[in-house]
Parts: structure tokens; sequence; C-alpha cells
């Protein structure tokens, strides 16, 4: 079912006569955009009918949609639209007096006065997940480009620099080698610090012998890539060469099962119960893998997630372990379903010493 079908089964079910969109990333993918803005470049609103779509900003957000002729563009002056929040609500509600509307669905809350707005399931976000042939080779086009980057970083990569010097040698790159921008801040850990998950680069120097975790994304027209990377400045430890393997194998374990038909929380049974086995169940933190789309709405691939794998969804592949104080190995793919099994689009070599 294409988008105008699934918001045109939304209204007949839900009995409203329009759907309001407030999620930048929802507004982009309805409207074909293949821009790769974030929220902090505009803040549209974007109201569906049968008949026509309004995209409600102010006069900074409509300029980014110079291409939409085919919408009407309401422009809500900016002094009022940063004293309402960047969030449009009057300039909506005389918008849905004038055309006559009772009654509207969001697939978020939102407050607009006077009229009763409905909150639904947001069809769109598995769509989004879903990648057909266009929109694969602007995926593959991204993962490219992070790749291209690691490429050069690796080059630059030597003792004693910080953690924040390669984050920003990753960022500059991914423009340089022709990204659009980036879905997230590069996350760059050296040794003791690639046990933290999510960890905020600093000054941390490269010493021998340090694990480096590498991981960031790419936006190229309007889709996303992503990868991460480990690294070794010199000989790994015996131990590191031991969780290598095991991640390795648990990355084998995960693709050999990820085909349509399957149950979305089977793939990660099988990785946690493979750690499980090696004594590890409790270093694997966080989900196996994420759906690939701008704002991470879609299948995951985690405990309770019954969703069935189909052709066409894109999601991260993402084993882990981490040891407290010590360190962590993390390697992350793009993974697409295909018709008899999956495609593994990224290519970079998994671990790499230096």
């Amino acid at each position: 079912m294409d988008k105008k079908a699934l918001l045109s089964s939304i209204l007949k079910k839900e009995e409203c006569q329009g759907i309001l969109f407030t999620n930048l990333y929802d507004i982009l993918f309805l409207l074909d955009e293949e821009s790769s803005l974030n929220f902090v470049e505009a803040n549209p609103y974007f109201l569906y009918t049968e008949e026509k779509g309004f995209l409600i900003g102010d006069e900074i957000s409509l300029s980014l949609f110079p291409r939409k002729r085919d919408v009407v563009k309401i422009k809500v002056e900016t002094e009022d639209y940063i004293k309402m929040g960047f969030a449009p609500a009057a300039k909506i509600a005389e918008l849905v007096k004038k055309e006559n509307m009772h009654l509207l669905c969001s697939f978020h809350p939102v407050e607009i006065p006077g009229v009763k707005v409905k909150v639904v399931e947001n069809p769109l976000l598995r769509l989004q997940q879903i990648y057909t042939d266009e929109r694969l080779e602007r995926l593959v086009e991204a993962i490219r480009i992070c790749e291209r980057v690691l490429e050069e970083i690796k080059k630059e990569i030597q003792e004693g620099m910080w953690e924040i010097d390669l984050r920003a040698g990753i960022e500059r790159k991914i423009f340089e080698k022709g990204g659009d921008g980036r879905p997230f801040p590069a996350r760059v850990a050296f040794g003791e610090n690639t046990a933290i998950p999510q960890h905020i680069p600093g000054s941390r120097e490269l010493k021998k012998g340090d694990l480096i975790l590498v991981d960031f994304g790419v936006f190229k027209k309007g889709v996303c890539g992503e990868i991460t990377r480990m690294f070794c400045l010199g000989e790994p430890a015996e131990e590191w060469k031991k969780i290598e393997e095991i991640l390795r194998e648990a990355r084998e374990k995960a693709l050999l099962f990820m085909k349509p038909g399957k149950v979305a929380s089977e793939v990660d049974r099988i990785v946690r119960e493979f750690f499980n086995e090696k004594g590890y169940r409790e270093n694997f933190l966080g989900v196996l893998g994420e759906p690939v789309t701008p704002g991470k709405g879609g299948i995951y691939l985690r405990p309770g997630e019954s969703s069935i794998l189909k052709p066409g969804l894109a999601f991260t592949l993402e084993p882990s372990l981490y040891f407290p104080r010590k360190g962590g190995m993390r390697i992350e793919d793009v993974v697409v379903i295909t018709e008899s099994s999956n495609q593994v689009l990224t290519t970079f070599p998994l671990f790499t010493c230096l």
C-alpha cells in the first residue's frame, strides 16, 4: 500500500477530515523530499487532507521546501512562531475552521485550540524502513560515503591524539566525501572508554594497544547510512582477539536467520543465547538492531518485537560486548532483507589493526 492509500485509510477509519504531521522526518518522507534537514533547521507542520496538503511554518522553514508547488504554504510570522514555541497551533486552528474540519488525527500528542485531535498509530514508520530500488541506491551511496570517510581517517589515527580530534576529523570528512550532513554527532572512544556504549568523546589520549571504537552516520538525499567499526593502535591483547571472534560468530548467526518470514525478536534471541553459551550474556547491552530511518521509527531487532521480516526492510545489525572499566567492542552493519535472504550493504573490514 502506498503512502496516500495508507493515509486515506486512516481518514476513513477514524472518520477525521485531516491528519496533522508534527515530525519533520515524517513530513520529508511524505513529500518525497530528498533533503537532509534536521529539527534545528526546520520546524514545519503539515496538514494532510484528501484534496490537498498544507505546509505551515515560519518563513525560514517554508523556504527549505522550494520545489513543493503542489501544497499550500501557510506562513506564520517569525515572532509569533517563536512565541508559540515553534508550534503553529493558532494558525492551524484558523485553517481547520476555514476548511470546516471537525476532527484531526495526529501521530503525536498535540494541542490545537478548539480542535479535537485524536492520536493514532503512525503507519509511515514501517513504510520508511522499506527501501524501494531508488531509495536503496541512495542508502548505498550514503554507506559508501561512510566507508570513504573510514578509509581516510584511519590514515590520521596516531598515538597521542584525543578522541575529540578524531571526531572532528570524521565530521569534516563527512562533507568532504559528499555527505549532506550527519544524523548524530560521531561517537569515538579510546581504550577503557569503549566500555561505554554511547560514550561522549573527550580528551582521552590514544595509546599503543588501545581499542578504538568509531560510530557515525551520513545523510545523503534524505536517507541515512550508518556504520560502527573497531580499530586497534598496534597489536590487540589476546582477550580482545577472542571477543572479536565471538562478535564475528554472533554476526554470522544473525545473518543466517535474517530472512523473510522470520520474527524480529527471534534474531535477537539467537544472538543472546549464543552470548549466554559463551558466558557473556550480561555484557550484551541494548538492542541487536534498529530500523534504518532518520527518526529511528519502525521495527527493531529486540526482545518482544513480534513483527515479521519482509523484503525491503533495512536494519542495523549491532552485536556488542562491554566490560566495565576495561573496554568493549561493537560492530554495526546495515542489512536489507531480500526476497529470499538478506544483503549486507556495509563492506568495510570489521576490525583493523593500525
